[in-house]
């Protein structure tokens, strides 16, 4: 995920190797979900890049402060910090 920290938008780069199920969601550092950027759904084999803008599900910005993003590819679970800087 770059820029680390953010203050704009963060972009989360992956790659599948195969056609894979995926999902991507956006916690607080008190594990409350924030955003689901990607609802559980199938992707084909290839890179793939999500920008998140630094709001919530309401559409209201987030605070200055840690944040965590979850990538769910076939079950397996990747967790990134992100440090939101405004």
């Amino acid at each position: 995920n770059y820029p680390n920290p953010a203050s704009e938008n963060i972009t989360i780069y992956y790659e599948l190797l195969e056609t894979s199920s995926v999902a991507l969601e956006i916690f607080d550092n008190n594990a409350q979900p924030i955003k689901k950027l990607i609802p559980a759904t199938t992707q084909a084999a290839g890179e793939h890049l999500v920008v998140w803008d630094l709001s919530s599900t309401a559409g209201s910005d987030v605070a200055s402060g840690v944040y965590f993003y979850k990538l769910a590819i076939n079950g397996a679970i990747i967790t990134r910090k992100i440090i939101v800087s405004r």
